[in-house]
Parts: structure tokens; sequence; C-alpha cells
């Protein structure tokens, strides 16, 4: 079964993505602050972690940069997620994987993190 480490401080989308990726057998591990992504990452190695770019106080592109920087959580997959649009380019510059528009498709994201578990 895939991890999946999903970050969102939206308790209502949290709960959506939550719900989506474990009814399509995803391991869930679900998290509302940008401030414990690293650790968590780092202890529970998710093979994909889907995170959204703006957590309040945090930026998901900063903690991407963080994850992919380091041996120990290089090889988590980061799916960043975002409402703006225009982000897209500085997604994939703080190293994510892959970046999905908020809305989203359910099918879309689901096929994404599924790739990404191969």
């Amino acid at each position: 079964m895939c991890k999946v480490l999903v970050v969102d401080d939206n308790p209502d989308i949290l709960t959506v993505l939550e719900t989506i990726l474990t009814l399509n057998g995803f391991q869930v591990v679900a998290l509302s602050k940008g401030g414990e992504v690293y650790d968590s990452v780092f202890l529970l190695e998710p093979k994909v972690v889907l995170m959204d770019v703006n957590l309040g106080t945090h930026d998901g592109r900063n903690i991407c940069m963080d994850i992919k920087s380091k041996t120990e959580t290089k090889k988590a997959n980061v799916i960043l997620l975002s409402a703006n649009h225009n982000l897209k380019q500085s997604a994939f510059e703080s190293l994510a994987d892959d970046f999905i528009e908020k809305p989203f498709d359910i099918n879309h994201l689901v096929n994404k993190v599924k790739g990404f578990c191969n």
C-alpha cells in the first residue's frame, strides 16, 4: 500500500483529499500545519507528499525545497496544489515532481498520485 502525506491548512480540503485517497487504496496521513511537514516526511517516509502551496505562514514551495535538498527525504515525490494557476512555474522551480491546480478533477488527482506510487 502506497503511503501518502497530505498537507493542507483548509480542514475541508484536507478531509476531502484524505477521503478520496483512502477510498482509492492509499495509506493516508493528513497534516494541517506546514511546520510539521519536514519532520513527518523524515519519520513516515511517504512515497508521495501532496501539499498545498499556501499553508498559512508557510510556503509549500519552500518546504518542498527543504524536502528535496536533504538526502534523508529527497526520494519523496512532492505534488504541489494551488488555486493560483500562476504558481505552476515556481512550483517546478522549487523541485516539485508535479503540480495540480485547484479545483482539481478527482480522477486526475488519483491518477497522478498512483503514477508516483509505482
